[in-house]
C-alpha cells in the first residue's frame, strides 16, 4: 500500500543479497498522513536462500497520531459603514476562515445577536459544505441599522462547527463590528435650482471650469469614477493666484461621501500634486498654506453611489 515513488524499499533492479551470520539490509518508506489514531504498520520480509528455499519475517510497529485542535476566524463587515439617522439598510458580510493545519470544518450555527439564526437570510446557509484547511466561506445578509445621531449599534455573530475529525472536535469563534449613526446630510434648497453655470465638459484638465477666489459654488456631484472611462468620470476645475496667499480648498455637503479631494499645481501635461484627501466624509477641506502666484487644479472624484441630485459647494478660500 505505500507507492514506490516515496519509498527505497521496492528495489527495481536485482534482489538485495544479504549476507549470513548477522547480514542486514535497510530501508526505508513513507506513508501518507492520516486522522487521529494508533496507525499500524505490519512489515513482511520475503527473502530465497540459494537453493531457492523462501523464508519470511513479519514484524509491526505503531505510530500515534495525535489530533491538532481545528482553528477558524470570524470577520464581520458592513456597507454602509456609518448609518445616517433614523437608520438605513446595511449589508454585513460574514468571512469564515479555515486556519487549521490538517482538519476541514462544517459550520453548523450561524448567528446574529441581533436576527438570531441567519440561516436562509441572504446568501447564508448553514451547514455549510467542508471548508478545507485554507479554506474560507463568505456569505452576505441584509438588515436595517436604526438609531438617534451619534449613537452606535453593535452587531456579534458568534459561529460555531465541528472538525471532520473521526471524533468530531468543537470550534467556535465570533466577531463584532460598531456602526456609528450621523446626523443625516441636510438638502439645501439652491434658487435657481441649478447648478451655477454650465460646466460641462469639465473632465479634464484641459477643460477644467474656472473659479473665482472666496466665492462658493453648487455643482452635481459627478457619476461614480470607473478607471479608464471615456469620457474621464470627474471634475476639473482651475483658479489663479496673482500674487503669494494662504489658500483653503473646502468641499461641503458631499453627499456620495466617498470621493476624493485633490489639488494640483503647473500646467496640463505636467501638474504637480499639492493635497490630497481620500476621506469618506460630506466636507473635506485641504489646507494648502501659503501657494505662490500661478495656475491651480481641483479635481473631485466621486467613489461613492452616482444617483445623488443633491448639490454641493466649493470654495477656495483666501487670506
Amino acid at each position: 500500500m505505500v507507492p514506490a515513488g516515496t519509498n527505497n524499499c521496492l528495489p527495481d533492479s536485482d534482489p538485495v543479497a544479504v549476507s549470513p551470520n548477522g547480514g542486514s539490509v535497510s530501508c526505508d518508506f513513507i506513508a501518507s498522513s492520516g486522522q487521529p489514531s494508533d496507525f499500524s504498520v505490519v512489515l513482511t520480509a520475503i527473502a530465497n536462500s540459494p537453493d531457492e528455499d523462501e523464508v519470511t519475517a513479519t514484524t509491526s510497529a505503531t505510530v500515534q497520531i495525535t489530533d491538532v485542535a481545528p482553528v477558524i476566524e470570524v470577520n464581520l463587515s458592513a456597507d454602509p459603514s456609518i448609518v445616517a439617522a433614523p437608520g438605513e439598510n446595511v449589508d454585513f458580510t460574514v468571512r469564515i476562515n479555515n486556519y487549521s493545519e490538517a482538519d476541514g470544518v462544517v459550520i453548523n450555527e450561524l448567528v446574529d445577536e441581533t436576527l438570531g439564526n441567519l440561516n436562509g437570510r441572504g446568501t447564508c446557509t448553514v451547514p455549510t459544505s467542508l471548508i478545507g484547511p485554507g479554506g474560507n466561506y463568505e456569505c452576505i445578509y441584509t438588515d436595517q441599522v436604526t438609531g438617534s445621531a451619534d449613537q452606535e449599534k453593535i452587531r456579534t455573530v458568534n459561529v460555531s462547527g465541528v472538525s471532520d475529525d473521526p471524533v468530531p472536535n468543537p470550534v467556535s469563534a465570533s466577531d463584532s463590528i460598531t456602526i456609528p449613526i450621523t446626523d443625516r446630510p441636510v438638502q439645501q434648497s439652491f434658487f435657481p435650482q441649478i447648478v451655477d453655470d454650465v460646466v460641462e465638459p469639465n473632465n479634464s484638465c484641459s477643460t477644467a471650469y474656472p473659479l473665482q477666489l472666496d466665492r462658493e459654488y453648487y455643482f452635481l456631484p459627478p457619476p461614480t469614477y470607473i478607471s479608464g472611462a471615456t469620457p474621464a468620470l470627474q471634475d476639473y476645475f482651475r483658479f489663479t493666484l496673482d500674487e503669494s496667499t494662504s489658500v483653503v480648498v473646502e468641499l461641503t455637503n458631499f453627499v456620495p461621501r466617498k470621493g476624493q479631494l485633490v489639488v494640483r499645481t503647473g500646467e496640463c501635461g505636467s501638474l504637480t500634486l499639492l493635497a490630497y484627501n481620500p476621506d469618506a466624509a460630506l466636507n473635506k477641506a485641504l489646507d494648502l498654506g501659503t501657494q505662490e502666484a500661478g495656475q491651480y487644479f481641483i479635481q473631485i472624484i466621486n467613489d461613492g453611489p452616482a444617483e445623488s441630485k443633491q448639490l454641493y459647494g466649493l470654495i477656495v478660500r483666501t487670506q
